[in-house]
Protein backbone atom coordinates (compact mmCIF):
# COMPACT_ATOMS: atom_id res chain seq x y z
CA UNK A 1 0.00 0.00 0.00
CA UNK A 2 1.49 3.56 -0.51
CA UNK A 3 0.11 6.65 1.61
CA UNK A 4 -0.15 9.89 0.93
CA UNK A 5 -0.68 12.44 3.43
CA UNK A 6 -1.11 16.33 3.01
CA UNK A 7 -2.32 19.58 3.98
CA UNK A 8 -5.30 20.92 2.22
CA UNK A 9 -5.72 24.71 1.66
CA UNK A 10 -7.12 25.15 5.02
CA UNK A 11 -4.44 23.03 6.58
CA UNK A 12 -6.38 19.93 7.44
CA UNK A 13 -4.82 16.67 6.66
CA UNK A 14 -5.88 15.15 3.34
CA UNK A 15 -4.94 10.87 3.83
CA UNK A 16 -4.49 8.90 0.29
CA UNK A 17 -4.04 5.23 0.41
CA UNK A 18 -3.93 3.23 -2.54
CA UNK A 19 -3.76 -0.35 -3.36
CA UNK A 20 -4.14 -2.26 -6.27
CA UNK A 21 -4.97 0.54 -8.74
CA UNK A 22 -7.66 1.71 -6.26
CA UNK A 23 -7.63 4.84 -3.82
CA UNK A 24 -9.34 5.47 -0.92
CA UNK A 25 -9.26 9.25 0.38
CA UNK A 26 -10.29 10.26 3.31
CA UNK A 27 -10.72 14.21 4.11
CA UNK A 28 -12.56 17.21 6.04
CA UNK A 29 -14.59 18.75 3.37
CA UNK A 30 -15.79 22.27 3.83
CA UNK A 31 -18.28 22.20 6.32
CA UNK A 32 -16.27 20.04 8.78
CA UNK A 33 -17.57 17.20 7.61
CA UNK A 34 -15.25 13.73 7.67
CA UNK A 35 -15.40 11.71 3.62
CA UNK A 36 -14.33 8.63 2.55
CA UNK A 37 -14.11 8.50 -1.67
CA UNK A 38 -12.85 5.62 -3.52
CA UNK A 39 -11.38 6.08 -6.89
CA UNK A 40 -10.77 3.26 -9.30
CA UNK A 41 -7.54 4.60 -11.51
CA UNK A 42 -8.78 2.84 -14.39
CA UNK A 43 -12.27 3.29 -14.56
CA UNK A 44 -13.69 6.32 -12.95
CA UNK A 45 -17.11 5.72 -13.83
CA UNK A 46 -17.12 2.94 -11.06
CA UNK A 47 -19.95 2.45 -9.49
CA UNK A 48 -18.99 -0.10 -6.74
CA UNK A 49 -15.71 -0.36 -5.22
CA UNK A 50 -14.01 -1.93 -2.74
CA UNK A 51 -10.33 -1.47 -1.05
CA UNK A 52 -9.11 -4.49 0.69
CA UNK A 53 -6.77 -3.38 4.26
CA UNK A 54 -4.79 -6.33 5.42
CA UNK A 55 -2.49 -7.24 8.61
CA UNK A 56 0.40 -6.50 6.49
CA UNK A 57 -0.61 -2.81 6.49
CA UNK A 58 0.45 -2.50 10.17
CA UNK A 59 -1.07 0.28 12.26
CA UNK A 60 -3.47 1.59 9.25
CA UNK A 61 -5.43 -2.17 9.68
CA UNK A 62 -4.99 -1.77 13.02
CA UNK A 63 -6.69 1.65 13.25
CA UNK A 64 -9.72 0.56 10.57
CA UNK A 65 -10.36 -2.60 12.69
CA UNK A 66 -10.85 -0.82 15.80
CA UNK A 67 -13.14 1.51 14.07
CA UNK A 68 -15.02 -1.53 13.23
CA UNK A 69 -15.13 -2.95 16.73
CA UNK A 70 -16.38 0.33 18.11
CA UNK A 71 -19.23 0.41 15.76
CA UNK A 72 -19.46 -3.66 16.02
CA UNK A 73 -19.49 -3.90 19.56
CA UNK A 74 -21.10 -0.39 20.36
CA UNK A 75 -18.16 0.99 22.36
CA UNK A 76 -18.21 4.70 21.41
CA UNK A 77 -17.49 6.46 25.02
CA UNK A 78 -14.55 5.74 26.31
CA UNK A 79 -12.32 8.35 29.19
CA UNK A 80 -10.03 9.79 27.22
CA UNK A 81 -5.99 10.91 27.44
CA UNK A 82 -7.47 14.99 27.87
CA UNK A 83 -10.39 14.19 30.51
CA UNK A 84 -7.26 11.84 32.68
CA UNK A 85 -4.95 14.64 32.21
CA UNK A 86 -7.08 16.88 34.12
CA UNK A 87 -5.93 15.13 37.35
CA UNK A 88 -9.24 13.07 38.23
CA UNK A 89 -9.38 11.33 40.75
CA UNK A 90 -9.38 7.92 40.61
CA UNK A 91 -13.31 8.01 42.06
CA UNK A 92 -14.14 10.43 39.72
CA UNK A 93 -12.51 8.26 36.48
CA UNK A 94 -14.65 5.47 38.13
CA UNK A 95 -17.26 7.50 37.73
CA UNK A 96 -16.87 8.49 34.30
CA UNK A 97 -16.53 5.01 32.85
CA UNK A 98 -19.18 3.96 34.60
CA UNK A 99 -21.27 6.45 32.99
CA UNK A 100 -19.70 5.81 29.62
CA UNK A 101 -20.77 2.08 29.71
CA UNK A 102 -24.58 3.13 30.60
CA UNK A 103 -23.67 5.45 27.74
CA UNK A 104 -22.58 2.54 25.37
CA UNK A 105 -25.34 0.17 26.38
CA UNK A 106 -27.75 2.42 25.38
CA UNK A 107 -26.75 2.82 21.79
CA UNK A 108 -28.00 -0.90 21.00
CA UNK A 109 -31.12 1.02 21.25
CA UNK A 110 -30.33 3.36 18.60
CA UNK A 111 -32.85 3.44 16.28
CA UNK A 112 -30.59 3.16 13.41
CA UNK A 113 -28.42 0.05 15.07
CA UNK A 114 -29.53 -2.48 13.56
CA UNK A 115 -29.97 -1.03 10.06
CA UNK A 116 -25.71 0.32 11.29
CA UNK A 117 -24.54 -3.01 11.99
CA UNK A 118 -25.61 -6.69 12.27
CA UNK A 119 -21.93 -8.13 13.67
CA UNK A 120 -20.29 -8.99 10.72
CA UNK A 121 -20.64 -5.91 8.52
CA UNK A 122 -20.83 -1.89 9.06
CA UNK A 123 -22.88 -0.34 6.88
CA UNK A 124 -23.51 3.69 6.66
CA UNK A 125 -25.66 5.49 4.37
CA UNK A 126 -24.06 9.19 3.18
CA UNK A 127 -25.16 11.80 5.30
CA UNK A 128 -25.39 14.32 3.09
CA UNK A 129 -28.27 12.50 1.11
CA UNK A 130 -32.22 11.00 1.53
CA UNK A 131 -31.39 7.56 3.11
CA UNK A 132 -32.78 5.90 0.27
CA UNK A 133 -30.35 7.56 -2.41
CA UNK A 134 -27.29 8.44 -0.61
CA UNK A 135 -23.95 6.10 -1.43
CA UNK A 136 -23.54 3.17 0.79
CA UNK A 137 -20.12 2.39 2.61
CA UNK A 138 -19.90 -0.98 3.83
CA UNK A 139 -17.09 -2.00 6.20
CA UNK A 140 -16.96 -5.91 6.56
CA UNK A 141 -13.79 -8.43 8.19
CA UNK A 142 -12.63 -11.09 6.37
CA UNK A 143 -11.89 -13.60 8.88
CA UNK A 144 -10.11 -16.26 6.38
CA UNK A 145 -7.63 -13.62 5.29
CA UNK A 146 -7.80 -11.71 8.44
CA UNK A 147 -8.47 -8.21 6.13
CA UNK A 148 -10.54 -4.86 6.29
CA UNK A 149 -12.47 -4.72 3.35
CA UNK A 150 -13.96 -1.02 2.24
CA UNK A 151 -17.20 -0.89 -0.28
CA UNK A 152 -18.83 2.05 -1.55
CA UNK A 153 -21.50 1.56 -3.80
CA UNK A 154 -23.43 4.57 -5.79
CA UNK A 155 -27.43 4.17 -5.23
CA UNK A 156 -28.32 7.12 -7.58
CA UNK A 157 -27.14 8.05 -11.23
CA UNK A 158 -27.38 11.92 -10.52
CA UNK A 159 -24.16 11.70 -8.59
CA UNK A 160 -21.02 11.09 -10.48
CA UNK A 161 -18.84 10.59 -7.19
CA UNK A 162 -18.44 7.41 -5.16
CA UNK A 163 -18.09 8.69 -1.71
CA UNK A 164 -19.58 8.69 1.54
CA UNK A 165 -20.32 12.01 4.23
CA UNK A 166 -20.14 11.34 8.25
CA UNK A 167 -21.60 14.40 9.02
CA UNK A 168 -20.35 15.60 12.48
CA UNK A 169 -24.16 17.49 13.50
CA UNK A 170 -26.85 16.11 12.42
CA UNK A 171 -25.58 12.65 11.07
CA UNK A 172 -28.54 9.73 11.78
CA UNK A 173 -26.35 7.93 13.21
CA UNK A 174 -24.94 9.86 16.08
CA UNK A 175 -23.03 9.31 17.91
CA UNK A 176 -21.15 6.37 15.89
CA UNK A 177 -19.80 9.26 13.53
CA UNK A 178 -17.85 9.86 16.61
CA UNK A 179 -15.65 6.47 15.42
CA UNK A 180 -14.96 7.73 11.84
CA UNK A 181 -13.31 11.28 13.50
CA UNK A 182 -11.36 8.84 15.93
CA UNK A 183 -10.03 6.65 12.70
CA UNK A 184 -9.14 10.16 11.12
CA UNK A 185 -7.42 11.15 14.48
CA UNK A 186 -5.27 8.77 14.26
CA UNK A 187 -4.60 8.09 10.68
CA UNK A 188 -3.21 12.21 11.19
CA UNK A 189 -1.07 11.46 13.82
CA UNK A 190 0.17 8.33 12.49
CA UNK A 191 4.13 7.97 12.21
CA UNK A 192 4.71 8.25 8.75
CA UNK A 193 8.17 10.05 8.84
CA UNK A 194 10.65 6.97 9.82
CA UNK A 195 12.63 6.98 6.74
CA UNK A 196 13.03 4.32 4.38
CA UNK A 197 13.77 3.32 0.56
CA UNK A 198 10.08 3.77 0.07
CA UNK A 199 9.39 7.24 1.83
CA UNK A 200 9.43 10.59 0.27
CA UNK A 201 9.20 13.40 2.86
CA UNK A 202 8.71 17.02 3.30
CA UNK A 203 7.36 19.35 5.35
CA UNK A 204 3.52 19.50 3.73
CA UNK A 205 3.78 16.24 2.76
CA UNK A 206 4.48 12.66 3.91
CA UNK A 207 4.70 9.30 1.13
CA UNK A 208 5.36 5.96 2.55
CA UNK A 209 4.68 2.37 1.16
CA UNK A 210 3.60 -0.27 3.87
Amino acid sequence: MEIIREKDSLGFDVIKMTKENTTLTIYFGGNGDIYWDLNNLDNFESQDESFTISTNDGPIFESFQRLFFSIATHQIFGVNEVEKSFGETPEKLRMLREQNEKDNERLLRHPYFKDLCNGDYVKWHSDNEPFETGNILTISLDHATCAVVINIKRVSNEFGFLNVCFTHSGSRYRPFDLAFYENYRELCEMNLDVPNPGEITNSDKTRKRV
